[in-house]
């Protein structure tokens, strides 16, 4: 029987596809558990899809965005990223 209370916060976001790495540095940033932005957004642009998000102030939109930016940037040299380009392309308004 699993739920989020028996999985660490860095294994709430290595599930989401994050690097260990990252998973951890996020944990240790603060960040318990991932928002609903967070959920929707990191598995899909770390596969290098499109994506346009909309959530209000406060609710982790940036880290949504950042984190799989960061973590393409770091892997770039490594081969290990997947989609259409190497490096991401962002545009955070």
């Amino acid at each position: 029987m699993s739920s989020v209370a028996s999985v660490s916060p860095p294994d709430l976001f290595t599930q989401l596809g994050l690097d260990a790495r990252v998973a951890r540095a996020v944990t240790a940033a603060g960040y318990q558990q991932p928002t609903p932005i967070q959920e929707q957004a990191i598995p899909a642009l770390l596969e290098g899809r499109d994506m346009l998000g909309q959530a209000a102030t406060g609710t982790g939109k940036t880290a949504a965005f950042g984190l799989p930016m960061l973590q393409r940037i770091a892997q770039a040299g490594t081969g290990k990223v997947r989609g259409r380009t190497a490096l991401p392309r962002t545009l955070p308004v």
